[in-house]
């Protein structure tokens, strides 16, 4: 899985049901291109959709061989996160790549940001959708983005059962917020070799995302932050992914990550590394930060040239802690 890494068991019928779902996001187009490679469930899961459907699979590569295969190939539709959609677009249009062929956009595995939604607008070829899920369990929901209305992460898919639950495990009424949990067939049953940690997150059939979030009477599902993400800083309860989201939604922004500043001495503090596309005003940008989260707005604003990210084009948290403290010692 993304993130940390924890093995999860497949028997062979499901990684055959689950080739089967995925290959449903994009039969019928002339050629898929996974981004994410064959080490991640999306790209591994396209590969064995590929074999049993007969098709051609392409192998990702960095961003200048992702193009040539898109434009080799005629590649109809592909499946990346946030980051690498962004740098295929940019680094495209900076070769010269027309990207024709391209009609569709999967973007898994982070938050879209406000401008990237706009870049892929702006082409006015292509549909850019988001998709909610896991590794452990496969599609839990989907949507066309649109930058008129980022605030909701999808409808629910086809195949999925999806719950929002309070601490009981008892569902709650509709609107109201909780741990978001969902099932699927041929979803995995436990993490190979981890039972304390299965025991949390796979109860009676249910994978437990970690997410926090609502279901409203359209049955559109948005996400209030993370269970396990819950900052407390001096006595202040603070869910950092809520900022994060805020901050997203922001024209200029490319990507943001929440981190907790460990100094020395003294209490820790709550810090957003953002990366932008133009400048920025911080002062301002902390100023309304205060005025809609209050104690719970970051203490810290850390403008980067580029955010340390894993193999799947994520932030990573710990390493942008790490550069914050490096750049502290330096001042």
């Amino acid at each position: 899985t993304t993130g940390e890494p924890k093995p999860i068991a497949l028997t062979l019928e499901m990684v055959e049901q689950r080739a089967l779902a995925a290959g449903k996001l994009w039969r019928g187009r002339d050629a898929f291109l996974c981004v994410l490679n064959s080490s991640s469930a999306s790209g591994f899961h396209t590969f064995i959709s590929c074999l049993q459907e007969g098709l051609p699979f392409l192998v990702s590569g960095n961003v200048r061989e992702n193009l040539k295969l898109i434009h080799k190939n005629a590649v109809a539709a592909i499946k990346a996160s946030p980051f690498q959609i962004r740098e295929l677009l940019e680094e495209g249009q900076k070769l010269g790549y027309s990207l024709d062929s391209l009609k569709v956009i999967y973007s898994a595995g982070a938050a879209v940001p406000f401008d990237l939604v706009k870049i892929v607008e702006d082409k006015g070829t292509i549909a850019l959708h988001n998709l909610y899920g896991s590794s452990e369990a496969g599609r839990g929901a989907e949507r066309e983005l649109a930058s008129s209305d980022l605030s909701w992460v999808g409808h629910v898919v086809p195949g999925t059962t999806l719950q929002i639950v309070d601490e009981h495990d008892n569902e709650v009424a509709t609107g109201q917020i909780g741990s978001v949990r969902y099932r699927r067939d041929h979803q995995a049953v436990e993490y190979f070799g981890e039972p304390e940690l299965s025991a949390k997150v796979f109860k009676d059939g249910w994978f437990y995302t970690g997410d926090l979030g609502r279901i409203d009477s359209e049955g559109r599902l948005f996400l209030e932050g993370r269970t396990s993400r819950i900052m407390n800083i001096a006595g202040v309860k603070i869910n950092p992914e809520l900022v994060v989201q805020n901050i997203l939604a922001r024209a200029g922004i490319v990507d943001a990550v929440a981190f907790e500043h460990r100094p020395d001495y003294g209490q820790n503090e709550f810090g957003v590394a953002v990366q932008v596309s133009n400048a920025i005003d911080f002062e301002s940008l902390a100023l309304e930060l205060k005025q809609a989260f209050g104690p719970a707005a970051p203490q810290i604003l850390f403008n980067v040239p580029e955010l340390p990210r894993n193999s799947a084009g994520k932030p990573v948290s710990a390493k942008v802690a790490e550069l914050y403290a490096k750049a502290l010692q330096q001042n």
